[in-house]
């Protein structure tokens, strides 16, 4: 049944759910070519922010990404967003004895640093693409999008779940099986349904804000650089637990080399970003 339900579950769930909205740069030969010199270069050292000293950096770094997050919020989405309200709403929390490598926001606009991600950066540039990117999670509003998916594939989920578990036996308790079997991998595949298209949104507007605030734009691609050669040289399995950031943001060349592109978009003079017609 397994192999049945599941595929339909992720169709289903991604059926219902919006794609991305802006016209993000894609693979080419240049990209990739840059990409590659970027890997021969080799990129900074870790910085290894001290714990006592991390809360201080994140907040000093925030201010200045705070503000740029307000002006191009601005002119993304016009005066009537009200930007300065709404980015007044978010609050930076560091917890920064903590040995986790990630960033998150959540539905109340909460964005937490994870001191093992503070320590791993190697400049204060790489700290403001990181919290450019979530600043941009929160002005597309992916974790509402998010909460819906998830809300959507439970639904899904445990209605085909118990109609194929009816179909394929007879047996009693079969529906109901099916159903909680459905409900469980549909939550998980609204969870993920089009995940990495948010993550491609936010790390296209977050260059943007990280331009705005007049850190090095290049940053961004150098700290998933970072990370891709992190979980490559991973040897101990206990090691990916505080890796948080490689599993909720997912890294690869292609990312990179999105990021590349918009980097271009931004030496040509673009101040935001294209909108899908």
């Amino acid at each position: 049944m397994r192999a049945f339900v599941y595929p339909l579950l992720a169709v289903l769930s991604l059926g219902g759910c919006a794609g991305i909205r802006m016209q993000i740069p894609q693979m080419n030969p240049l990209t990739e070519s840059a990409m590659e010199q970027r890997f021969q270069q080799g990129i900074p050292p870790s910085l290894n922010v001290p714990v006592g000293q991390r809360r201080d950096f994140a907040r000093r770094t925030a201010n200045a990404v705070h503000g740029a997050a307000v002006n191009v919020c601005n002119r993304v989405f016009g005066l009537d967003h009200q930007c300065t309200v709404r980015l007044s709403r978010y609050r930076l929390a560091v917890l920064e004895q903590s040995p986790t490598v990630n960033a998150q926001i959540d539905q109340k606009n909460n964005i937490t640093l994870f001191g093992g991600l503070i320590g791993r950066v190697g400049s204060a540039d790489e700290l403001a693409a990181v919290l450019a990117h979530e600043y941009a999670h929160g002005l597309m509003g992916h974790v509402g999008r998010k909460i819906r998916n998830v809300a959507l594939g439970s639904l899904v989920g445990t209605a085909v779940g118990a109609a194929v578990g009816a179909a394929v036996s007879d047996e009693r308790g079969s529906a109901s099986d099916g159903a909680r079997t459905g409900e469980h991998y549909g939550r998980l595949a609204g969870f993920r349904a089009y995940s990495q298209a948010m993550e491609n949104e936010a790390d296209h507007l977050g260059l943007f804000i990280l331009n705005e605030a007049g850190y090095d734009i290049k940053a961004a691609s150098h700290f998933h650089m970072r990370l891709l050669n992190a979980s490559r040289s991973l040897k101990n399995p206990k090691q990916s637990s505080t890796l948080l950031y490689i599993r909720t943001h997912p890294g690869s060349r292609e990312r990179i080399q999105k990021l590349i592109g918009a980097e271009k978009m931004i030496e040509t003079g673009h101040l935001k970003p294209i909108w899908k017609q």
